[in-house]
């Protein structure tokens, strides 16, 4: 609203909340129309100044948007340093964003139930060969295992939850019946602690702290009514940020026990199409930006040891995350005294119906297993298939080239032609909007209002050889779909913009052009440009900037 970036000095926005309350300032309007298309703006811009002249709801302002402006913070947060709060970038995007989720959440019980059956289909590739009916060779497929539990979670308040739950598994002729209390002691600090009511009572404690930059989790278990029964353990992980300004992380899990084991891994995950944030990942949600889906996301890859007491192996993961798909892709191995298994995974999410698939291929020596997991509602099933028991080299192409395929297949039959339909749905729905918009006519009437402005700083400009925005345009960026009836003139409010032969408009995840006075959105879900031409030393220059980019004028290398 006041586009000043995020290290703006007090004065800076004193200054520019002057400039722009006196051009929208309503006193200062004579008809009717003008003056409340002008008091909205002006309170708009009178709020902007009441933020960012406080510097706690500034802080969270620049970490959260106007999300954060919406949650009730504790008064414990204002008295604390702001230095105490950060590193922002984490404390304020993984902790605080968690809180804002569960703010928004409309009821305080909540359920989860799970469905896991571990199938075995050995019968039927270990047969292929044999004659007979179908029927009689699916009829050898089996459960190995199955279990169902269902939970029950109450939040008695923003700090503590009470829990219930149940299970129920083959083999066992009883019924298995938990409870849990979890309590959140500060935004880093929380414990759980889990009983099992029927004999010998185990009982599993778990204590987890996070500042951002280390994770420590500390888990230990044991049985209340037979400590010798059952083998006490205890697990210690600990994930630390190596670099303050770069994402990679280490971690090492520790856990002595009836089965020790000692895991160490590295983790370098890298963006590519966005500057990465906590939050960016909504699997799917929200507006499309690109045809094909590709590009945005974030690649991955780990690397780590992990030492067991049977089988001390090496381990490796790549993988990468389309964000606009809501989908995962990976690949990993592992190298142990048993020889390589490897691990192909693909999943797909969309968190706004709650929905998530996923399928896992395993193989190795020890056979090929396939594991279907699906989510909906926080109902789960997960569905371990056991295709073989040893390695089979045919079985393995077909359960890793044929479902490769049928994805590649889907993607590009099915995927890509839905996204551009809805695209140009969009597009079709723009252009009905921008006719009848009221925003449209606002957008205009904020234009007349900086026309005085602009001409002054257009005057100034030309008397220093400065910088004069002689054309401009905003709308999206792809002339092949007939866009050009969507695109703004904003010569005018990007020349009111203009200060010391300098124009900057900060961009990013909370920050766009639309917020600014004489912009609007004339095209959502379709990437825009912003296209310049102007004059700077007498010299004339064109430039295009994405709406993803800051648009800083003149370019370097003109001065």
């Amino acid at each position: 609203i006041l586009n000043l970036n995020k290290g703006a000095t007090q004065n800076e926005v004193h200054e520019r909340y002057r400039t722009l309350s006196l051009v929208f300032h309503p006193d200062r309007q004579h008809d009717d129309q003008a003056k409340a298309i002008a008091t909205r703006n002006f309170l708009r811009i009178q709020k902007a100044y009441q933020v960012l002249s406080d510097p706690f709801l500034r802080e969270v302002y620049d970490q959260l948007g106007d999300d954060g402006l919406t949650f009730d913070w504790p008064e414990g947060f204002r008295s604390k340093p702001l230095e105490e709060e950060s590193n922002v970038d984490f404390q304020l995007g993984y902790n605080v964003r968690g809180q804002l989720r569960q703010a928004r959440q409309s009821t305080f019980l909540s359920s989860k139930g799970t469905l896991h059956c571990v199938v075995n289909a050995t019968q039927i590739f270990q047969n292929l060969g044999e004659e007979g009916p179908v029927w009689r060779q699916i009829s050898r497929v089996g459960f190995l295992s199955y279990s169902l539990r269902h939970d029950v979670q109450r939040r008695v308040n923003d700090k503590t939850t009470f829990g219930l739950g149940a299970r129920v598994r083959n083999g066992v002729h009883h019924l298995d019946l938990t409870g849990t209390v979890q309590h959140q002691f500060s935004p880093r600090l929380s414990s759980l602690a889990l009983l099992h009511f029927g004999y010998p009572f185990q009982t599993q404690i778990e204590t987890s702290y996070q500042d951002g930059t280390n994770t420590l989790i500390v888990k230990a278990a044991g049985a209340l009514g037979a400590p010798l029964l059952v083998t006490p353990a205890m697990s210690i992980a600990l994930t630390r940020k190596l670099f303050r300004r770069r994402n990679e992380q280490a971690s090492i899990d520790v856990h002595v026990g009836r089965h020790p084991q000692v895991k160490l891994r590295f983790t370098s995950p890298t963006p590519y199409g966005l500057k990465f944030t906590a939050d960016r990942h909504n699997g799917g949600e929200g507006s499309s930006t690109s045809l094909s889906g590709l590009e945005t996301g974030i690649t991955f890859s780990s690397y780590g040891l992990e030492l067991e007491r049977e089988e001390p192996k090496l381990v490796g993961e790549f993988g990468v995350h389309l964000l606009e798909l809501g989908a995962t892709l990976k690949a990993g191995l592992s190298l142990g005294l048993t020889g390589i298994n490897w691990l192909l995974s693909a999943s797909w999410s969309k968190p706004s119906k709650s929905l998530e698939f996923s399928t896992t291929t395993t193989l190795g020596s020890s056979g090929i297993v396939v594991v279907l997991e699906f989510s909906c509602l926080e109902q789960q099933l997960h569905l371990p298939i056991v295709l073989s028991s040893q390695y089979n080299g045919p079985l393995a192409i077909c359960t890793t080239a044929i479902p490769s395929i049928a994805g590649v297949l889907v993607y590009w039959f099915i995927v890509v032609p839905r996204r551009r339909t809805q695209r140009l749905a969009n597009l079709r729905s723009a252009r009905k909007h921008l006719e009848e918009s009221e925003e449209r006519r606002e957008r205009d009437s904020v234009e007349q209002l900086l026309k005085d402005l602009a001409r002054r700083h257009t005057q100034a400009e030309k008397s220093k050889q400065g910088l004069v925005i002689l054309e401009a345009s905003y709308g999206p960026m792809a002339e092949k779909e007939r866009v050009q009836d969507l695109t703004l003139d904003v010569t005018i409010p990007l020349q009111a913009l203009v200060r010391n032969s300098q124009l900057f408009i900060a961009r990013g995840e909370e920050s766009t052009v639309n917020g600014l006075q004489g912009f609007f959105d004339p095209a959502p879900s379709v990437p825009k440009t912003l296209c310049i031409r102007y004059l700077f030393r007498e010299q004339m220059h064109y430039v295009e900037i994405p709406d993803i980019m800051p648009t800083v004028l003149p370019l370097l290398g003109l001065f």
